[in-house]
């Protein structure tokens, strides 16, 4: 719930008015600002006395970019509240998840990770996420499967088990793999012999799509935020996103196959 009352109101106001005035370089301003300003916004409640304060999001700020982090976000929460994120953002929930879950996992760093670049390359995956308005497979649902991928690695301590450059692999597949969906379904394609449909000769259209699409983006010098890997490297992430990405997504022979060979491991007998 919102706090109730006129000087509430009003301050919500003004920090949705400074929100949406926001450009990268002013965040610090905002992280200033007096606390009656700021804390004006909470999340609903998950579970009892959980909250989540708007302001949070743009408090602390990394020192080698322009975009800010959260440092209580509650990415590590299952409850955590991707709609609220974007609002706070100004519509951009995926920019401030993508940059906050490679941060979390000292990915940019070990990568060699141009942030300017990286700035770039998620502005892009915003803009093709809203290429046709698409009301669901949407920036929001793209940051929203990260950030479950994340809590699904972290709670499960998997995340142990896995090399560097497979985690970077699985949040990266998670942030693009609905990339420049048409809201329409594999089916639509096929039936209608669309372009895509030709294209992919009526095989996982989407998925192959999605993934394609976000490879070419890659080739281009301003998007490309994988300079830092070696030749074998890209080799691995590339086929580890082309694996993942139908997972994401709803190709159900895919996932089918992916779960009986899931119970044929889980049947074998331990060595």
């Amino acid at each position: 719930r919102r706090p109730a009352g006129g000087a509430a109101q009003r301050g919500a106001q003004r920090v949705r008015a400074r929100l949406a005035g926001l450009d990268l370089h002013q965040v610090a301003d905002f992280a200033e600002a007096e606390p009656g300003e700021a804390a004006v916004s909470q999340r609903g409640e998950c579970h009892p006395g959980r909250h989540f304060m708007v302001e949070r999001i743009y408090r602390r700020l990394s020192s080698s970019s322009n975009i800010s982090v959260p440092p209580n976000a509650g990415l590590d929460d299952w409850c955590f509240d991707i709609f609220e994120l974007n609002e706070a953002s100004d519509n951009h929930a995926m920019k401030f998840v993508g940059y906050e879950l490679l941060h979390k996992y000292d990915l940019i760093n070990k990568f060699k990770i141009n942030t300017n670049v990286l700035e770039n390359f998620l502005y892009k995956l915003e803009e093709g996420y809203s290429k046709w308005a698409n009301p669901y497979h949407n920036l929001v649902h793209g940051a929203d499967v990260a950030q479950t991928c994340h809590f699904i690695m972290s709670s499960s301590k998997l995340v142990n088990w896995l090399t560097d450059l497979e985690i970077f692999a699985t949040i990266v597949a998670a942030l693009v793999h609905d990339y420049e969906h048409t809201g329409t379904t594999n089916s639509f394609h096929v039936n209608t012999g669309s372009d895509l449909a030709l294209l992919y000769n009526d095989k996982g259209v989407l998925e192959n799509y999605h993934v394609s699409a976000v490879f070419r983006l890659l080739r281009e010098e301003d998007y490309n935020i994988l300079t830092g890997l070696s030749r074998e490297e890209y080799k691995e992430f590339r086929a580890l996103v082309i694996d993942m990405v139908p997972q994401y997504g709803h190709e159900p022979l895919t996932f089918s196959q992916q779960i009986k060979n899931m119970k044929q491991l889980l049947s074998m007998p331990e060595k």
